[in-house]
């Protein structure tokens, strides 16, 4: 499932992936290819090559809906945990809640 943000990327909208992975392929020069931990979230800038964003947004297991609405990444899924790069695991089932605006901090209220 794809989905995109214009505000934030280097060269434009950020492209966001959900699945069930673990990990992605990045390159930055089309030929060779290196492994980036994702937990069933990705996001991309569309840029070049399609680098990762450092958005980090990791979820406990397949996430299996996804709605961008403004600032506001909703994720829906069988997850048990979310993860941010500002936020440590917690504890949130099914649905969850990200402040793009914010670097994607998890919106608890």
């Amino acid at each position: 499932m794809l989905d995109s943000y214009p505000p934030q990327g280097a060269s434009g909208p950020l492209v966001f992936a959900v699945g069930d992975f673990a990990s992605v392929e990045v390159t930055s020069n089309g030929t060779s290819y290196d492994q980036v931990d994702r937990e069933h979230f990705a996001a991309f800038d569309p840029g070049g090559f399609g680098d990762v964003d450092p958005l980090r947004i990791d979820v406990a297991h397949r996430t299996g809906a996804m709605v961008v609405d403004g600032d506001r990444l909703y994720l829906g899924g069988s997850f048990g945990w979310v993860d941010t790069s500002s936020q440590p695991k917690i504890h949130q089932g099914k649905l969850a809640a990200f402040n793009l605006a914010n670097g994607g901090s998890m919106i608890t209220s």
